[in-house]
């Protein structure tokens, strides 16, 4: 029965050879295309780097961008940064009386993504959220910055 078959598949292969040669093409391609983009993005949108820990954190602004606010107001704001495995981020900035950034201790709960030379931070909903230009980034330290003149520096613990 398998050597009457085969005769049957060879016709059906020579009659029908240039359109399954061309799905394999396509095919082909197609599996070759995707694997090379999902490896791109892998090498380029993910952290290289483990962030996930304690950072101590500390905002800086020049004060020469605020050429008006009393010589009195400090331009540093110390805080930590506690980055959770699965995305979510603790934030806690220890404002100050007389602190440009904020006055009172601030805790926030966010998520985050790097990718590539961003730090995104944003709400549940993906919305809402921070950008953070990265700078320099190891193992040991992040330079972000946001905006033109608010810098974040944070050193792991």
């Amino acid at each position: 029965m398998g050597l009457h078959l085969a005769p049957v598949l060879y016709q059906v292969y020579m009659q029908h050879r240039k359109v399954l040669v061309a799905f394999l093409a396509i095919a082909l391609a197609t599996i070759s295309a995707c694997n090379s983009k999902k490896d791109k993005e892998g090498k380029s949108n993910e952290a290289t780097i483990d962030v996930v820990g304690t950072w101590e954190a500390q905002w800086v602004t020049d004060p020469a961008s605020y050429p008006d606010v009393d010589p009195s107001v400090k331009f540093t704001m110390n805080g930590e940064f506690e980055f959770k495995p699965g995305g979510q981020v603790t934030i806690s900035a220890f404002g100050h009386k007389g602190c440009i950034f904020s006055s009172d201790t601030l805790v926030h709960s966010l998520y985050w993504k790097l990718r590539n030379d961003t730090l995104k931070l944003v709400n549940e909903n993906d919305i809402h959220g921070m950008t953070y230009s990265v700078l320099a980034l190891s193992s040991e330290e992040m330079k972000l910055q946001l905006m033109d003149d608010i810098f974040l520096n944070l050193n792991k613990k």
